[in-house]
């Protein structure tokens, strides 16, 4: 095993974002997930007839 040299960590702390990271960052600053996941949740509680109320047929 190579040990690591301080170089290499602090260039490892500051290397350049891609873009598909600075993408991801700005969907997780706009959708709101908190949200987004309660409604996936009841949605999918409703996917089971007892749960929702309905008689199944």
């Amino acid at each position: 095993m190579q040990q690591v040299t301080f170089t290499e960590t602090e260039y490892a702390g500051k290397r350049r974002q891609i873009r598909r990271e600075l993408f991801l960052i700005e969907v997780d600053q706009v959708v709101p997930w908190k949200g987004l996941f309660t409604q996936v949740e009841w949605r999918k509680r409703c996917m089971k007839p007892p749960s929702c109320g309905s008689s199944p047929a």
